[in-house]
């Protein structure tokens, strides 16, 4: 992988289930026309200098509407570890991946530091 840029970007909370079916564990790709709330990537070709059209992560094979903050590290093994914030929670969660673009989560959740008291 070449330079992978991971960013939120999105105007609403809207479901991820787009098939009408009510099949949420499907994972569905927002419409052209829909900016979801979630966090998406885009790769930087190198010859072009161009990024490529965002699209979405999925954790758990959705599209997490709530997830901000993505810090994501490869591990030693080549793995990806995801560590993300829920502004509905106030940990933050570790999910793991071999392909940097589908993630499943690791059962691990994080204190987050709020300094707002």
């Amino acid at each position: 992988m070449g330079i992978r840029a991971y960013y939120v970007n999105g105007l609403s909370n809207e479901s991820s289930d787009k098939s009408g079916k009510g099949d949420a564990a499907a994972p569905v790709a927002p419409a052209d026309n829909v900016l979801m709330h979630a966090i998406y990537y885009s790769d930087l070709n190198a010859t072009t200098g161009q990024w490529s059209t965002r699209k979405p992560i999925y954790i758990e094979n959705l599209i997490d509407g709530n997830a901000v903050d993505p810090n994501l590290v490869q591990l030693q093994d080549g793995s990806w570890l995801l560590a993300i914030s829920n502004p509905t929670s106030a940990n933050a969660a570790l999910h793991a991946s071999q392909d940097a673009l589908n993630f499943t989560a690791k059962g691990v959740t994080l204190a987050t530091f709020s300094p707002v008291a």
